[in-house]
């Protein structure tokens, strides 16, 4: 009978990241933990997978191993072919800086975690607010993933995204994701070549209050903790503006058709 837990830790600010030492150190001692990172920074790539060239990987220690690829890749590429068997646990971070909001869809963080899930392994991306200490997010990790090894199974894929704030933690909130609005704009730049080029700058963010929100949990201080479900369908099918909506769609399909 198989005892030994099998953890993955990687991350999306490359293999040689605080975090993702952070990261190991917390639950190194839980079950047989490997170490898959990208060989860089792939801050925001969000899931993309490498398709048109190859993927390089390099390993620098016994379980420990640089993927020239995206957070995703290194999840495929280790439950593929680098690792024993697929894993108990795969643990994304910690992450320098929050994913809040829609920071779930642009996140490279998460979309490891994500990619883990797809094949039903139990996943935690963390990220610490910027000012945060590793020490606490340290601490975070360890405490969830003793919680999620020790849980006898899930149900359905599991994704939590772990928010840890600056200071000492007041507590944890079970959160939804809330709204994270940047001032989005386009930086416009001349090549010596006369080639238009461009710098996309995201600018400050902010997070209005939204009760029971993830970012109006780190904002009073509290690890904020969001499950997340791979099902993007939006709500409600079954209500009566849908109805009506596709009933409108087999009117144009009709007159399309006839």
């Amino acid at each position: 009978m198989r005892t030994t837990k099998l953890i993955m830790i990687t991350n999306d600010d490359g293999i040689d990241a605080p975090g993702l030492r952070t990261a190991y150190e917390a639950v190194r001692d839980l079950g047989d933990t490997w170490v898959v990172g990208p060989k860089h920074e792939y801050s925001s790539c969000s899931h993309s997978v490498t398709l048109l060239k190859p993927i390089f990987c390099t390993k620098l220690a016994p379980r420990r191993y640089a993927i020239e690829g995206t957070p995703a890749d290194t999840v495929f590429v280790a439950c593929s072919d680098l690792l024993p068997r697929l894993p108990d646990l795969v643990v994304s971070g910690v992450n320098a800086g929050p994913n809040l909001g829609k920071d779930a869809f642009y996140s490279g963080t998460i979309a490891a975690a994500r990619e883990a899930a797809f094949r039903g392994i139990p996943s935690v991306a963390v990220s610490l607010q910027r000012g945060g200490r590793l020490e606490e997010a340290r601490r975070i990790v360890r405490m969830i993933a003793r919680a999620v090894l020790g849980a006898r199974r899930w149900k359905a894929p599991l994704i939590l995204n772990v928010n840890v704030p600056t200071g000492r933690p007041r507590g944890l909130r079970l959160t939804r994701l809330g709204r994270r609005m940047y001032q989005d704009h386009v930086i416009r730049r001349t090549s010596p070549r006369k080639q238009r080029y461009y710098w996309i700058n995201g600018g400050e963010a902010r997070v209005p209050p939204g009760r029971g929100s993830d970012g109006e949990a780190l904002a009073r201080g509290f690890v904020s903790i969001t499950p997340l479900g791979l099902d993007q369908t939006g709500g409600g099918l079954a209500e009566g503006k849908w109805r009506s909506f596709l009933e409108d769609l087999e009117r144009l399909w009709s007159s399309l058709a006839g």
